[in-house]
């Protein structure tokens, strides 16, 4: 099958893990059409089933577990690195910093060519965030995640709390689940015909793989101060799924800190998109300054969209 991916944000598409253990019930969603089943799992991932066994898993960023007690401060640098074929190379690379407080509250910055930092404020408890605008001196104020009441339910992601259908249906819409899992069917479908010499009903049979992974546990790792467990994910294309003339090898690694519940280190090597890179450094376990999760008084509070 061809293989999807989409950048949003800090949302990624990885392999499934039917052993991840879930911090929400599953529901029912009709994604346009599309039905299907969406769980949220401790270790951060929106998981889409639909009826027909097709997958998709997302990586959802750290605003949307509530984790309260476990405050931490650090810097973020994300890069990517693409070879062309006539050896030229087009790197890109984004600086950020992020801070969780005791209470939950998340805020993060990310670093413009402007001067102006993009900085978000998400108040799990008041179920609210902020879009702050440094240089207009403005803040829009908009539900927690642009989700109604968000992804996150329970201290620490503990338990599994029944997750409202609708708030999972909108993150699913979000993150633009719906095309995706619509363009893994209609792949699925075709390659299901191709192996059934296009007779009529082919579509409905499963088609074989044309993707293997492997999945194995790495040693603990240590970034300053914290511990993380690794898993890498190594995932080999045949030769043809995709037109290409010789299998194609997709490896990526992410490296999870339990104590911190949040991922430190993603690594993924594409031969066709090149090297990405996402981590945290210079983590710091002590309290950020309160005044960080408030929007400064001389800034104009303007209500945002919702839905």
């Amino acid at each position: 099958m061809k293989r999807l991916l989409t950048t949003l944000a800090c949302v990624s598409l990885t392999v499934a893990m039917p052993g991840a253990q879930r911090w929400t019930a599953p529901v029912s969603v009709n994604l346009n059409g599309i039905e299907a089943s969406a769980v949220a799992t401790a270790d951060g991932q929106l998981r889409i089933t639909t009826a027909t066994g097709q997958q998709a898993v997302f990586r959802l960023p750290i605003e949307s577990k509530f984790v309260k007690g476990i405050p931490f401060s650090a810097e973020i640098l994300s890069e990517s690195l693409q070879t062309l074929a006539d050896g030229n190379r087009i790197v890109q690379k984004t600086t950020g910093r992020i801070y969780r407080d005791s209470e939950g509250r998340i805020r993060r910055e990310e670093d413009r060519p402007s001067g102006f930092p993009s900085i978000t404020i998400t108040d799990p408890v008041a179920r609210v965030s902020y879009q702050l605008n440094p240089e207009t001196h403005v803040a829009i104020q908009l539900p927690a995640l642009g989700i109604p009441g968000g992804l996150a339910r329970g201290a620490g992601g503990r338990g599994a709390p029944a997750l409202p259908a609708d708030a999972v249906q909108k993150a699913a819409e979000a993150f633009k689940v719906r095309e995706l899992v619509q363009a893994a069917t209609k792949t699925a479908e075709s390659e299901a015909r191709q192996a059934a010499g296009g007779r009529a009903g082919a579509a409905r049979r499963a088609a074989p793989s044309r993707e293997q992974t492997v999945q194995e546990t790495l040693p603990d790792r240590a970034f300053g101060a914290v511990l993380a467990s690794g898993t890498r994910r190594t995932t080999t294309i045949a030769a043809g799924a995709i037109g290409n003339e010789r299998p194609i090898t997709v490896v990526s690694e992410e490296w999870y800190s339990a104590d911190l519940q949040v991922l430190v280190l993603t690594d993924r090597t594409d031969p066709r998109l090149g090297r990405s890179t996402y981590q945290l450094s210079n983590i710091d376990r002590n309290e950020p300054d309160h005044s960080l999760f408030e929007v400064p008084p001389d800034y104009t509070i303007r209500g945002g969209f919702s839905k």
